[in-house]
């Protein structure tokens, strides 16, 4: 297993152009398939695709996309809200509970929509089952059963399943990047680890001050807790005097 190497990159200190430096050394070095870059947010993906890197398009991406198209894209529970809410109304859902509309710093607001994203927190922090609450786990066999009856799955099933049935990261690569690493949950950095078994090397760039998602079950204590850490000391977005 590679061991983790972490970028720390504060604002302003380039941490794109440096991951995209990174990503063309090993592209020179062992082609392009062989780097997997990915990222916690669509933004993040974006910025990164918006490099020209020459890497192919599906070896970039967020996490769950990655994920999303290596399980042969299934259907999401998420998008059958309307659905749901027909059959349990009493644990209705908005509809509003996707990843882009987090991203967005939307919050849940029905029942049903609270009840998910306490059952997605448990997961991402990867308590068991016997330690949730009652509520949560009478909400859980439902939300479960309804996924297995329809062939759904849910956002964290993708990460959760991804697991179990995918254990090398899309692509086979060399080298495996992850962006935004601060905001990555205990179960995608569990996912993560996996797929590091396989690889040459596995990178992390990140900031603990700018974890945003602590709030969904976000842990950065993996990025602390690496041996092998550097970090970009120059801001560019702050004077030298000041700095």
């Amino acid at each position: 297993m590679s061991d983790l190497q972490v970028i720390f990159g504060p604002p302003g200190t380039g941490k794109t152009t440096e991951l995209a430096r990174v990503v063309q050394q090993y592209v020179e070095t062992e082609g392009s398939d062989s780097v997997v870059l990915c990222a916690f947010t669509k933004t993040a993906a974006r910025e990164l695709a918006g490099r020209d890197l020459e890497i192919p398009a599906g070896h970039i991406g967020t996490l769950h996309s990655l994920c999303y198209h290596a399980l042969d894209t299934p259907s999401v529970a998420e998008s059958t809200w309307k659905d749901w809410n027909s059959a349990y109304p009493v644990y209705a859902m908005s509809g509003d509970t996707a990843m882009d509309t987090l991203e967005a710093g939307g919050r849940p607001h029905l029942l049903g929509d609270d009840l998910l994203a306490e059952v997605n927190i448990l997961r991402h922090q990867m308590i068991p089952h016997a330690e949730w609450p009652d509520h949560a786990m009478q909400f859980w066999r439902v939300w479960d059963d309804w996924k297995t009856m329809h062939g759904l799955i849910d956002f964290t099933d993708m990460i959760d399943h991804a697991r179990e049935v995918v254990p090398i990261a899309p692509g086979h690569p060399q080298t495996l990047i992850v962006d935004e690493a601060q905001d990555l949950s205990l179960l995608q950095w569990d996912l993560l680890r996996r797929w590091a078994r396989h690889t040459t090397r596995w990178i992390a760039a990140g900031d603990d001050d700018q974890a945003l998602y602590r709030w969904c079950g976000a842990d950065f204590q993996p990025l602390l807790n690496a041996q092998h850490r550097r970090v970009l000391p120059q801001s560019y977005r702050v004077p030298g005097a000041v700095q």
